[in-house]
């Protein structure tokens, strides 16, 4: 009887063993394979944003790897506006900002519509050298003129986007 306890309770302990094992081994599998799809990369995470202040808005931006940006801008100021300048560079400082785009010409912006303009960004003062798939976070300078007042404004707006 004694022998028939001790099989029992070895059979027991092997099946909880066994049970426990394959559970934790289902675990680990399912989280490499989470690992290896980049679940718990936080750069996987991160979404374009563009912000600019003083009722503009950026509806669309690309940033691919030669450095050069391509975004749209969407203006609803009270009167239309020509933008003489954009530029991107990711040292906060103004002076460091180089507009491209427009280079020589001025684009009007009637009220309440958008734009699509392309400028290289910045990295210490040369062009920004990201790789595709990695994070560029910086500035974007907009210069612009309001037509109805003749005064010359520049705004300044953040900008995190992924690499192409």
């Amino acid at each position: 009887m004694e022998k028939q306890n001790k099989a029992k309770r070895a059979q027991s302990a092997m099946e909880y063993l066994l049970t426990y094992g394959w559970a934790i081994l289902i675990i680990i599998i399912v989280l490499a394979a989470l690992v290896a799809i980049g679940v718990f990369n936080q750069q996987s995470t991160v979404n374009n944003q563009c912000l600019l202040p003083n009722d503009f808005t950026c509806t669309a931006r690309l940033y691919s790897s030669n450095s050069l940006l391509v975004i749209n801008i969407l203006q609803s100021t009270s009167s239309p506006v020509s933008i003489s300048a954009i530029g991107c560079n990711n040292q906060n400082v103004l002076s460091n900002m180089v507009g491209t785009n427009p280079p020589s010409n001025v684009v009007v912006v009637p009220i309440g519509q958008n734009r699509t303009f392309d400028t290289f960004c910045y990295a210490n003062d040369t062009l920004a050298n990201v790789a595709s798939g990695q994070i560029f976070k910086g500035d974007i300078l907009v210069n612009y003129t309001d037509l109805s007042s003749n005064f010359n404004h520049t705004i300044v707006g953040q900008l995190v986007v992924r690499a192409t």
